[in-house]
């Protein structure tokens, strides 16, 4: 798909056109049926997946069938809409299960139940040869891992066991959860070098194919999860770049994981880092970039008219020029003043790493601090309306 989009300059400079390539991932379709190995509910349960070539779960009319040893008619499920089965177990272990799927091969398990799931919490068991995440993030009911191309589901229920929810052909390079859908279930985003996976939260925890938008030229630096247009609804902000100019990638959702395109933006600079934001709640998009050739932070903001520059503009190059390798996480709001204000987080150098942050309302003021390398949460720990700031380190 070729989309024609303006670039802007400088107020006064004319329009030029640029072409933005990409398509959006066919995942639809499973292609194996896969049986977890242990309980990720806290009641024994035999939890099958339907699989597309990406290792998510997808939806299928397949129905699965477990025969337990020792009875005589075999119990059986049908996928529900995130691509999940389950069949309630006896509660005795260890025990024989034959599980077999229309279209797939029989295989034989030994299920495992916790030894005292009243006591006992939840441990990254399975995860992949005991290796520190790349990224991670919070999910509802569980926790999201990454680790060169696999994300892995970490459940919170006693005893559970971590287990592979996408395998994608390049290394993850970034991931964020979020609500992409209305149903109050955490979703997440993860992009890789030319490539962005959307994640459906599921009910009973874990994580199902949500799509995916894959870029013909530059490579992916960033990506947002906001309702940049007014509807209630959150939609998707993609940061493509090559080595002299980039494109923040719009997408609007219709809330039921189907997305058509917006307002791309095109800039006549590489990107080091983006965040998306209705900043001011009047239905457009607000952008905050980081310019990777010179490190200014700059903003803009989308109008009847098209993008123009934001409020403010730029953050002041006297004032602050982001460190190679920063990246801009989700914008929070850090002083309850109803707006979300704009965070950076730098690289680690020298074992020590940058935290800055600018408080923005007709203009920006910052406040920058100082820690070892750390790992950044955001949560209203107090409840007093104001987002608070966790820095995990070592």
């Amino acid at each position: 798909m070729n989309i024609l989009l303006p670039v802007i300059i400088g107020c006064s400079e004319p329009v030029v056109e640029q072409t933005l390539s990409f398509n959006f991932i066919d995942g639809a379709s499973s292609e194996q049926i896969e049986l977890l190995s242990s309980t990720h509910t806290n009641t024994p349960m035999a939890t099958a997946r339907s699989l597309n070539a990406y290792n998510a779960a997808v939806s299928t009319e397949e129905t699965i069938s477990i025969q337990i040893e020792g009875e005589a008619e075999p119990r059986t499920a049908n996928f529900d809409v995130f691509g999940y089965a389950r069949i309630p177990l006896p509660a005795e272990s260890p025990r024989l299960y034959h599980f077999s799927a229309e279209g797939s091969e029989e295989s034989f398990t030994t299920y495992k139940l916790p030894e005292n799931p009243t006591s006992r919490l939840a441990l990254l068991t399975a995860l992949p040869n005991g290796n520190i995440p790349s990224s991670a993030a919070r999910g509802s009911g569980g926790y999201i891992f990454s680790f060169d191309n696999e994300l892995w589901w970490q459940d919170m229920a006693a005893g559970s066991d971590s287990f592979l929810v996408l395998l994608t052909p390049n290394p993850i390079l970034g991931l964020w959860s979020n609500h992409i859908d209305g149903d109050g279930i955490l979703d997440c985003i993860v992009w890789t070098q030319n490539q962005a996976f959307l994640m459906r939260g599921n009910v009973e925890g874990g994580l199902s194919w949500g799509g995916g938008i894959e870029f013909d030229e530059g490579r992916v630096v960033a990506a947002s999860v906001a309702d940049l247009n007014g509807d209630r609804i959150s939609d998707i902000a993609i940061g493509v770049t090559t080595e002299n100019e980039s494109t923040i990638a719009i997408f609007e959702s219709d809330g039921n994981w189907t997305f058509s395109e917006g307002n791309h933006f095109f800039l006549a600079y590489p990107l080091e880092g983006m965040v998306a934001e209705d900043e001011d709640k009047d239905g457009r998009p607000d952008l905050s970039v980081i310019d990777e050739s010179t490190g200014y932070i700059r903003r803009y903001t989308y109008n009847l008219t098209g993008w123009m520059g934001g409020t403010p503009s730029i953050i002041e190059p006297t004032t602050y020029i982001a460190p190679t390798g920063s990246h801009l996480p989700p914008m929070e709001d850090l002083n309850a003043d109803g707006r979300k204000d704009l965070l950076i987080i730098g690289a680690e150098n020298n074992n020590v790493q940058d935290f800055t942050f600018f408080i923005i309302n007709n203009g920006s003021t910052i406040y920058k601090q100082q820690y070892s390398p750390f790992f950044a949460k955001f949560r209203d720990v107090d409840q007093n309306g104001s987002t608070d700031v966790l820095a995990f380190t070592d």
